[in-house]
């Protein structure tokens, strides 16, 4: 062995180095056995990384990319590996770059650089975290041991143990204005600062072995904790749990106290000369910092029309607020939620949901940027991928109303299954069902069909019911996917819709009025649809009123005559009617007729166009109420009451009459409470045209 690699090896022992990450842990290497390892702050989770040859020495975290960089001072090299220890590599060597015994090493996150200290050559070199652009940052130094950064104030620190240089000093990161900070040390190695709080933290190993602290200034020197039968070395500090750590070669441990070296306490024995440990989080980063935990995200195979989410964890590992002005992308498939800025404080972390909602089959790429007012990169994109599939059940899509019907059922479209295709004839879907929640909360199937590869298929379903204007009738509606194995079948998730009566009644005919001097009636003929509900009567005085324009109607009624007795005498009325169905459709409007408010004895000169029966009046009536026919011609006249079982009960006129109006009075004293029918049969002499007619009485005693 050389003279060179002899004093290399000695100084090995000498020296140790310690620091802590982000995620807290301690990522440390052992000098003897060449092993890189890590635990928890508090010991736990003890466990092996990688392994090298004797003769390690510093270890720092690179916590933004998850590296680790580790020196070896026998073998002049520098390596880096994942921070789980995987892919260690040789970043640096002598042959190859003029390494001459690294020791101490630092990450510069901010400008993605190394430094460490080179006992061989005495100096603090720097180069990219790839091993590019290597500079010697400062030289002449005698036995430089460990650095330390203050990026906040661009500051560089480092410790030389050298005969008659035993100090701490400083520069710029770039090596300029370099000034003693503390001099006149035993023996100094580890050095940290904490920048946060303005202290520089070392290990004086001389005559009597110490942690200790002062000012960034070197004032206010402090002794935190006197070591006996040990020897410390490295030394690291974690701000965020108010924790200080250092190693010691003799005890072969690893121990930590309060930052003010309280509460001394051993956190890990049984070591094999540990030196270096791992990671910078005390320099504090200047500004905001971000770190991200991911570069890319692959959402893999997601079914089309679903939502899949991945958090990306954001770090301010800076002094100041991190501010997430935004975070986009390009395509609708890929998004975020945020709607206002995100605001982070030093040393905390929030997660940020990204989305992914394929809406077709395909492979999907983008690109999500994520801009902030970070100092190192205020700019972060992330990688996105994904693809859409067609999912294993079918899809309902749509349940909409049949248009242009009478209701009671409604067209289901679903997207097919998965499987709906040719290939394996075990697993392709050979059918589809449709199925529909009852009144009892079962389902009934409504209908079966082959499968025919369509991409969507269409089924008219019947309804549990119509809507109305009087609320909705939801059906609720699943389909199943049946494959050749009847033991293979996969049901959509239920959906739901509801019918209506898309067409409305028609027009209704054969209106008319007739005056007296003290009423209006009108007659017309009853609508014979089957959801018909009801008539609207409108009334004005004025010949070409408009029923559109009215605020509503005038009157309502189910019958097909309506007796209106708000009117005045001599006064004319205008009269038209609609109809109304069950679902709120409304018919068209007659056409207007009128009467005129006069004495009865008027009318008899008038000569009705058709035969009608008007309604008795009053009704309901006690004992007595009044009949008004009209004959259009010459006709043998039969006007007949009947009960509730179809019996007669008497027979009001039976006799040939001309043409004109007429009124007859039934008096019913004799008969009980009841519903009655009125009934006139008509026949005319010259035309044997036959007409016949109904209307129902009410008698109440």
């Amino acid at each position: 062995m050389s003279r060179k690699n002899i004093i290399k090896l000695v100084l090995t022992f000498l020296f140790l180095l310690v620091s802590i990450n982000v995620a807290q842990q301690i990522y440390f290497v052992e000098n003897q056995s060449g092993e890189v390892q890590k635990s928890d702050l508090d010991g736990s989770n003890y466990t092996l990384l990688t392994t090298s040859t004797m003769g390690l020495y510093g270890c720092a975290v690179d916590i933004t990319n998850s590296k680790i960089y580790y020196t070896n001072v026998v073998t002049d090299e520098i390596f880096r590996a994942n921070s789980d220890g995987t892919s260690p590599t040789i970043l640096l060597n002598s042959g190859a770059n003029g390494i001459d015994g690294p020791r101490g090493i630092a990450v510069d996150e901010t400008n993605s650089r190394i430094f460490w200290a080179e006992v061989g050559s005495g100096k603090i070199k720097s180069s990219d975290f790839d091993g590019t652009n290597i500079t010697d940052v400062v030289t002449g130094l005698t036995a430089p041991v460990d650095v330390s950064l203050d990026l906040g104030n661009n500051k560089l620190y480092w410790s030389d143990n050298g005969v008659g240089q035993k100090k701490i000093s400083r520069s710029n990161l770039d090596g300029t204005t370099v000034e003693d900070v503390i001099t006149s040390l035993d023996q100094v190695g580890g050095i940290e600062v904490d920048a946060a709080s303005g202290k520089i933290y070392w290990i004086d190993f001389g005559a009597t072995d110490k942690v200790v602290r002062s000012n960034t200034d070197g004032t206010t020197i402090e002794i935190l904790d006197t070591v006996t039968f040990g020897s410390p070395r490295g030394i690291s500090v974690d701000k965020d749990n108010d924790k200080v750590f250092w190693s010691d070669v003799v005890k072969n441990n690893i121990s930590s106290a309060n930052r003010d070296g309280t509460s001394v306490t051993e956190i890990l024995a049984s070591l094999n000369y540990p030196i270096g440990i791992g990671g910078n989080p005390n320099i504090a980063l200047p500004g905001a910092f971000i770190t991200v935990n991911v570069e890319e995200i692959n959402f893999g195979s997601v079914s089309i029309e679903k939502e899949e989410s991945f958090n990306i964890v954001i770090t301010n590992s800076g002094t100041e607020v991190l501010t997430i002005f935004n975070s986009k992308t390009t395509i609708n498939e890929f998004y975020t939620n945020q709607s206002t800025e995100l605001n982070i404080n030093p040393n905390e972390t929030i997660q940020l949901p990204v989305y992914f909602k394929p809406q077709s089959i395909t492979d999907y790429h983008d690109e999500l940027t994520i801009s902030s007012n970070a100092n190192n990169e205020p700019l972060i994109i992330i990688q996105l991928d994904g693809s859409g599939v067609l999912p294993v059940p079918p899809t309902i899509l749509s349940i909409a109303d049949v248009p242009n019907d009478q209701g009671s059922q409604v067209r289901i479209e679903f997207r097919k299954s998965r499987f709906d295709q040719n290939g394996d004839t075990t697993t392709s879907i050979a059918s589809y069902s449709v199925w529909r929640l009852n009144t009892d909360s079962e389902w009934d199937a409504i209908g079966m069909f082959n499968a025919d590869r369509s991409e969507k298929y269409n089924y008219v379903s019947p309804t549990l019911g119509d809507s109305t204007v009087q609320g909705l009738i939801w059906s609720v509606f699943k389909i199943s996917a049946h494959a050749v194995n009847p033991d293979d079948f996969y049901y959509s998730e239920s959906d739901s819709g509801y019918s209506i009566d898309n067409i409305a009644p028609t027009v209704p005919q054969g209106l008319h009025a007739l005056g007296f001097d003290d009423r209006v009636e009108i007659a017309w003929n009853y609508n014979k649809e089957m959801d018909f509900q009801y008539y609207a009567i409108y009334r004005s005085t004025d010949t070409g009123f408009n029923p559109d324009t009215m605020q509503t109607y005038t009157y309502t009624t189910i019958d097909s005559v309506y007796i209106d007795s708000d009117v005045k005498y001599g006064v004319e009325y205008y009269y038209k009617i609609s109809a109304f169905d069950y679902a709120g459709n409304q018919s068209g409007y007659t056409e207007s007729v009128s009467a005129l408010v006069t004495d009865i004895e008027l009318l008899e000169d008038i000569i009705p166009q058709e035969y009608v029966l008007h309604q008795n009046y009053p009704n309901p009536f006690n004992p007595s109420t009044m009949i008004k026919y009209g004959i259009p011609e010459q006709s043998n006249i039969k006007i007949e009451i009947f009960n509730m079982l179809g019996q007669s009960v008497g027979v009001l006129v039976n006799t040939e009459k001309s043409a004109g109006f007429y009124e007859t009075t039934w008096n019913a004293t004799n008969l009980t409470s009841g519903i009655y029918f009125i009934s006139i049969r008509a026949e005319g002499v010259n035309s044997k045209k036959n007409f016949a007619q109904v209307k129902k009485a009410l008698l109440l005693k």
